[in-house]
């Protein structure tokens, strides 16, 4: 009776666990549906009107970053054809997902508090140029028709997929990261 009992434990706790569908990435998450990407910079020595004020000095100089505003300690901007450099994080052509290739846009949000900002990119989506027949056609394809399945509550865990998020997640730490201020000496 004990082994009947111990065994239908470990069935049914194997079955929830492999139910559960683990996240791949560290800062890419599913919220009500919407893949966003969400990461919670620490800059302990900062108050945080020095950490808007790096970031408004900052932010205009990256690539695809417009559209800046800053409304009582939060900074929206939009990300307008931004192409993913996989190439500088170790990826290559031949070897990484090709609408990497193409342009994305998204709309960012920077949430500042004494010593850390945290940054949520959302509304993601890559227009990829498809050809079809003699034409070059633009297709609209959201973050999550691409990453995600089952009516978007579980990432799709193809290794490729897996490698092109991880690709995505470095440029937006690339992009929001404050740099240290070069001095003139």
């Amino acid at each position: 009776m004990k082994n009947l009992l111990l065994t239908s434990i470990l069935l049914l706790s194997f079955l929830f666990s492999y139910s559960q569908a683990e996240n791949p990435f560290e800062y890419l998450k599913i919220d009500n549906g919407q893949l966003i990407y969400e990461n919670i910079f620490i800059k302990d020595s900062l108050k945080a009107a020095e950490i808007e004020t790096l970031l408004m000095q900052q932010l205009p100089t990256a690539n695809g970053i417009t559209n800046i505003k800053s409304i009582n300690g939060t900074i929206t901007c939009s990300i307008v054809d931004l192409i993913v450099n996989y190439k500088k994080f170790g990826g290559t052509a031949l070897g990484t997902a090709m609408f990497l290739n193409d342009p994305m846009n998204a709309n960012a949000s920077i949430f500042i508090k004494d010593g850390k900002y945290k940054v949520v990119v959302s509304n993601m989506v890559f227009d990829l140029t498809v050809p079809i027949g003699y034409t070059i056609s633009h297709i609209k394809a959201t973050a999550e028709s691409t990453f995600l399945k089952n009516e978007s509550t579980e990432f799709k865990t193809r290794e490729n997929l897996v490698e092109a998020g991880n690709y995505l997640e470095l440029q937006f730490n690339d992009i929001f990261t404050i740099k240290p201020i070069k001095s003139d000496w």
